[in-house]
């Protein structure tokens, strides 16, 4: 379950940088328009292209229609495209090229498809970490995490992650890129390693505070993912029980803005968790009917899994066990 994509977004959009650090520093006639013009022509149209394309990417992070959001975006990739022919290496318009380019999810007409382009957006981050390696290194590191998980370059993710956690400056989003990085050692069967960084998230999550309420949730259940795969089911309800009370009494919090899936079943496994937890802290009337929604969990993650999912028996056997409980607890209120 990677996560907070469009948190990480409206981050970076709020505060554009438009110097690289350490500029303001040096001499006012190698940092002004006027200097940076006479030794790179086209400097100064290059900012106003780059100024415009952010507002665009603003405006893109606030539009519910997937059509228009993709016609935003791709304006702003236009203006990003024609700045860098007149200075192809700038950082900071690397950085909001690539930025676009990882936004841009455009849908298929007729089809549930849409078209991405991660592939581009890894090669110019690539390209940025080269020109400047410590230009915005944390949250680059952060965006190839996304971007490598999505390719499903495991090792490369991991290592974008560890990056972005060695680079961070505060602990703000340190427990999100825990989490990540779990969930892709968990992709890659590294539970034992996917439960270390779970419960570093976690930790560094509760430390955060209340503003840290949905990391913590979604560390917990990640958490107890995790343990359940490696045979700990009881303590992963428990854990599923912990998330379910740090996202305010619900599973809601798997489903809110910026959380997405990869696989798309992961969810379904979440979700089952989190209705056992309920259905252990409900009384009898209750419990049947989070129990139900167990078993349908399970049974949406069954029907998505495919043939080469390394959990697909263990989830198979826990639907098993979830009808079990379901029909017990149905001849019970009988």
């Amino acid at each position: 379950m990677t996560r907070a994509l469009a948190f990480l977004l409206v981050t970076l959009l709020c505060a554009p940088t438009l110097a690289s650090e350490g500029e303001w520093s040096r001499p006012v006639d190698e940092t002004s328009d006027f200097w940076r013009e006479l030794r790179q022509p086209g400097h100064r149209r290059a900012q106003q292209l780059l100024g415009q394309g952010i507002r665009m990417l603003q405006a893109a992070a606030q539009e519910n229609m997937p059509f228009r959001k993709a016609a935003l975006i791709g304006n702003a990739l236009a203006r990003f495209t024609l700045a860098r022919s007149h200075v192809p290496d700038d950082p900071e318009l690397l950085f909001f090229h690539a930025r676009a380019l990882a936004l841009y999810e455009r849908p298929v007409p007729g089809s549930r498809r849409t078209e991405r382009r991660d592939a581009d957006a890894i090669a110019l981050y690539e390209r940025l970490v080269e020109v400047a390696p410590d230009h915005r290194a944390e949250e680059v590191g952060f965006e190839l995490g996304i971007l490598y998980t999505r390719v499903r370059d495991f090792p490369k993710a991991i290592a974008a992650y560890e990056r972005s956690v060695t680079h961070s400056l505060a602990d703000d989003q340190t427990p999100i890129s825990y989490s990540n990085m779990a969930e892709v050692r968990m992709m890659s069967g590294d539970l034992q390693g996917a439960v270390a960084d779970y419960e570093r998230a976690v930790s560094l999550s509760r430390a955060g505070g209340p503003l840290h309420g949905r990391s913590l949730a979604l560390a917990l259940f990640g958490l107890a993912v995790a343990l359940d795969r490696l045979g700990e089911h009881g303590g992963a309800v428990e854990k599923a029980s912990d998330a379910v009370s740090a996202g305010g009494g619900s599973v809601g919090v798997l489903r809110s803005d910026g959380v997405f899936y990869e696989p798309a079943a992961e969810i379904h496994w979440y979700e089952a968790l989190g209705h056992l937890a309920m259905a252990d802290d409900a009384g009898p009337a209750e419990s049947a009917r989070f129990l139900r929604r167990a078993v349908q969990s399970w049974q949406r993650y069954v029907r998505l899994a495919t043939d080469d999912d390394p959990w697909k028996e263990l989830a198979e056997r826990r639907l098993q066990e979830a009808q079990q409980a379901l029909s017990a607890a149905e001849a019970h209120r009988e």
